[in-house]
C-alpha cells in the first residue's frame, strides 16, 4: 500500500500567490535567460530554505553545500531575505523588481541585527574627488580604514533616488567618522518622511531629530542636536546637508567642498572622512522571492560555484586557465544531472576556507559524489591546511587506495579505502567524532563509507585544528610535496558539516544523493521524515534507482537509471507532476539473464525487479536497454513485454507490450509500477 506523505494544501488566500509564482516564472524565462527558477518553501513562502537533511536550514547548519544542478548565482530581491537566513556580511546579487533585467551586486551587512544593504559609501583621504550617483548598481564595501582613498573605484558613490525606490525601505542607518575628532555618527531611523525623502528626493530628514535609535559607538551631537535640514535635494538627498546644527553637519562635498561628519565644513577637505548609509527593507512579497541565475552552458569553463548554505562559502576561480568545465549533456551527466569536470584545474574558497582559524573541530561529516577518471594516478579532491602539518584533505589513488585525512600528524586520523572502478560515480561519506551511522557512539571515532558500506573505521580522532588557509576543490595548496597532482574526474555534489550528525541524518543524506545520482546503497533508503522508502533486506538491492520529490531537500528527480550497475537495463520516468514526499524506488534481485516461461510468455528473463512507492507517483514510462539484459536489439514491439504482478510469484500478472522499439531501446508508456514486482520478455 502507498505510504503516507507530507501534503501541502494551497488555501484560497494562497491561490493568487501560487498563480503569480507560475506567471512570474514564465515571465523570467520569456524575457531573460538569467533567471530560470523560483524556489518556494511550502508552496507559499518565497524564501529559499533547502538543506541536505530536509530540516530548515537554520537548524541544519550545513557548512558547505555545492551541487552542480544549482551552480548559478542566487539573486535576492531585498536584504530582508538574507536576514531571514542569517547570511554573513558580503556581496550578493540583487534584482529588487524581479524582472531579471537589471541584476546588480550589493553589499549586505549582517551587523546591528542584520538586514542592511549599503546604498552610500564614500571613504576619502583628502581633497574634493568627484561624486558618483549610481543609477544601475550600488557601491561595494572596500576599505574599513579611515584615510583610504577610494574615489573612482567600485566602492565609491551613492544610489540615486530611483535605485532606492526599487526597495520597500523600512529603516535607514547612518554611519560616519572623521580624522577631525573622535565622535562617531551611528544611528538608525524608521521615520516615514526621511524614508520617503531618499526614495523620491522630495521632502527632508527633520523627524530624525527625535525619531532615531543610537547604535554601537554612537557619540555624535547629531542628529539629536539637529536644527536645520535642507529639503528637496533630489539625488543629493543623502549628501547635501540632510541634517545639521549651527556648528555640526553631515555633508559630502556640498557647495564649498564640505566633507563633514558632525563638524563644521571649514577646511574639511583636509580631513579624512568616511560616510556610509544602509537601508533595511520589509519582507519581499511573493511571487518574486529568491531566484537563481541560469547554470553555465555545457562545455564552458566556470569561475563560480554557489554555496547553497547561509555561510555563502562560494567556490571561485578567476584564472581562465584553471577553471573546471561544466558538463551538462547526455554522455557526461550523472543520472541526468550535470557535473563539474576537473582535469588540471581547481576551485578555491578564500581563507579561512571552511574551518575557522584556531578552532579545533571535533565533529566533521563530508559527503562527496564523484567519478574518478583514472585509478592509478594520485590526485587531490579536497584540501585545506598545509601539506606538512595539520590539514583536512581527501585524496585519490594514494598507494592503490584513497585517503580522508583530518590531521596529517602521525597519520593517526587517516582513513583509507580502495578506489572504485574509474568513471563509475559513487558516494563517499566520512564522519569523525560523531555518532556512527551504525548506531555506535564514540567521542573520537572515524568512519568512512562508500555507497553506504563501511570500509574503514577507528576511534583515534583527536580533532582538526582549523588553519588560516584556502579551501581547494580539485587540487592542493601550491608548494606542497605532492603539488601538481590535480584530481581528474567529475564532481556533482559536495556537502560538509562541522557538527554532530545523528545516525538518521547519516542515512537521510546518502539516500537523497543515491536517488538523485542513480547510485545503489547497501542500506535502506530513508526520507527526511524518517519514512522507509526502500527496504534493501527484501533482496532487490541491485541496480537501485529512484524518482521522487522532496521540496525541503531541493530534490526533484523525474528520470532515473542506474550508474552503479551496467546490467540493470531500465530507466524510469515520471509521467505527471508529483507532490513533495512522493517517491518510486526500484531494484532487482541480480537474477541470471537466462530465459524461462512465465505468465504464458516465452523468453522471460529470470531476473525480477521490485518497485516501492511512497506517496502518490502514478504511472511511469519505462525504457529497457535490450543489450543490457542480453536481448536481441532488433526485436519487434510485440516481442518485448513487461510482466507485472502484486507478488514475487507473479500470480495473476498483467502483461504490457512495448509501445515502440528503436535503437535497441524498448519503450513502455504509462506503466503502473506502484509497489509491484516485474520482469521482461525479450528473446536473446
Amino acid at each position: 500500500m502507498p505510504k503516507p506523505s507530507l501534503m501541502f494544501v494551497l488555501l484560497p488566500n494562497n491561490m493568487k500567490n501560487y498563480l503569480s509564482i507560475l506567471f512570474t516564472l514564465i515571465s523570467f524565462v520569456s524575457f531573460s535567460q538569467k533567471a530560470v527558477f523560483v524556489s518556494v518553501k511550502n508552496d507559499s513562502v518565497c524564501i529559499l530554505d533547502e538543506s541536505p537533511t530536509g530540516k530548515p536550514s537554520s537548524v541544519d547548519k550545513a557548512s558547505l553545500w555545492l551541487r552542480a544542478d544549482k551552480a548559478g548565482k542566487i539573486i535576492y530581491n531585498c536584504p530582508n531575505q538574507l536576514q531571514q537566513i542569517n547570511a554573513p556580511s558580503g556581496v550578493y546579487k540583487f534584482d529588487p523588481d524581479g524582472d531579471g533585467q537589471n541584476i546588480f551586486d550589493g553589499y549586505y551587512d549582517s551587523t546591528e541585527g542584520g538586514g542592511w544593504l549599503m546604498i552610500l559609501n564614500y571613504v576619502r583621504d583628502t581633497g574634493n574627488p568627484g561624486l558618483n550617483i549610481r543609477t544601475n548598481d550600488l557601491p561595494l564595501m572596500g576599505s574599513l580604514t579611515l584615510g583610504a582613498g577610494e574615489a573612482g573605484t567600485a566602492f565609491w558613490g551613492h544610489a540615486s533616488n530611483a535605485m532606492v525606490a526599487q526597495f520597500n525601505v523600512s529603516e535607514i542607518r547612518f554611519y560616519g567618522v572623521t580624522s577631525n575628532h573622535n565622535r562617531v555618527i551611528h544611528f538608525s531611523t524608521d521615520e516615514s518622511r526621511p524614508i520617503d525623502y531618499i526614495r523620491s528626493g522630495t521632502g527632508n530628514m527633520y523627524p530624525i531629530k527625535s525619531g532615531h535609535t543610537p547604535l554601537s559607538g554612537h557619540s555624535a551631537i547629531l542628529p539629536a542636536g539637529l536644527t536645520t535640514c535642507l529639503s528637496h535635494k533630489g539625488n543629493y538627498a543623502l549628501i547635501n546637508n540632510p541634517f545639521r546644527s549651527s556648528g555640526n553637519s553631515w555633508a559630502i562635498r556640498t557647495g564649498s567642498g564640505y566633507w563633514t561628519v558632525d563638524d563644521l565644513g571649514y577646511y574639511s577637505s583636509n580631513h579624512n572622512t568616511l560616510h556610509r548609509v544602509f537601508i533595511r527593507t520589509d519582507s519581499c512579497d511573493c511571487p518574486f522571492g529568491v531566484v537563481q541565475s541560469a547554470n553555465p552552458s555545457d562545455g564552458t569553463g566556470v569561475d563560480f560555484w554557489q554555496d547553497m548554505t547561509s555561510y555563502s562559502k562560494n567556490a571561485t576561480q578567476n584564472s581562465t586557465a584553471n577553471q573546471p568545465t561544466y558538463l551538462n549533456n547526455s554522455t557526461d551527466n550523472i543520472n541526468f544531472n550535470p557535473s563539474f569536470s576537473f582535469t588540471d584545474n581547481h576551485l578555491e574558497i578564500a581563507a579561512p576556507g571552511i574551518f575557522e582559524t584556531g578552532v579545533t573541530h571535533n565533529n566533521i561529516s563530508t559527503f562527496i559524489v564523484l567519478a574518478d577518471n583514472e585509478r592509478n594516478n594520485f590526485d587531490w579532491v579536497l584540501f585545506e591546511g598545509t601539506d606538512v602539518d595539520d590539514r583536512f584533505s581527501f585524496s585519490m589513488n594514494w598507494r592503490g587506495g584513497a585517503n580522508m585525512d583530518w590531521d596529517k600528524a602521525g597519520l593517526i586520523n587517516r582513513l583509507t579505502y580502495l578506489a572504485p572502478t574509474p568513471n563509475i560515480p559513487y558516494i563517499t561519506a566520512a564522519h569523525s567524532g560523531t555518532t556512527s551511522s551504525y548506531g555506535n557512539s564514540f567521542s573520537n571515532n572515524q568512519a568512512l563509507e562508500i555507497n553506504g558500506n563501511l570500509v574503514d573505521f577507528n576511534n583515534s580522532f583527536s580533532g582538526y585544528p582549523g588553519i588560516n588557509s584556502k579551501f581547494y576543490i580539485g587540487d592542493q595548496e601550491s608548494g606542497g610535496d605532492n603539488y601538481n597532482n590535480p584530481f581528474g574526474g567529475r564532481i556533482t555534489e559536495l556537502i560538509i558539516y562541522k557538527k554532530e550528525l545523528s545516525s538518521l541524518e547519516q542515512r537521510v543524506i546518502p539516500s537523497y544523493l543515491a536517488i538523485k545520482y542513480g547510485i545503489t546503497l547497501s542500506h535502506d533508503y530513508i526520507s527526511p521524515d524518517s519514512v522507509l522508502l526502500f527496504d534493501v533486506s527484501k533482496g532487490y538491492n541491485f541496480g537501485i534507482i529512484g524518482i521522487g520529490k522532496n521540496t525541503s531537500q531541493g530534490l526533484y528527480q523525474k528520470k532515473s537509471k542506474s550508474e552503479s550497475d551496467s546490467s540493470a537495463g531500465i530507466t524510469i520516468e515520471l509521467t505527471t507532476e508529483i507532490s513533495s514526499g512522493s517517491y518510486l524506488i526500484c531494484g532487482h534481485d541480480n537474477g541470471s539473464l537466462t530465459r524461462i516461461n512465465l505468465a504464458g510468455e516465452t523468453n522471460v528473463i529470470t531476473r525480477k525487479y521490485f518497485s516501492e512507492q511512497t506517496g502518490g507517483v502514478g504511472t511511469v514510462n519505462v525504457e529497457l536497454a535490450l543489450s543490457e539484459i542480453g536481448a536481441n536489439t532488433g526485436l519487434a514491439t510485440n516481442q518485448v513485454k513487461i510482466i507485472i504482478a502484486d507478488n514475487s510469484s507473479f500470480t495473476n500478472p498483467f502483461v504490457l507490450e512495448a509501445t515502440t522499439v528503436s535503437g535497441g531501446i524498448a519503450y513502455f508508456s504509462g506503466v503502473p509500477l506502484n509497489d509491484k514486482y516485474f520482469t521482461f520478455k525479450a528473446a536473446p
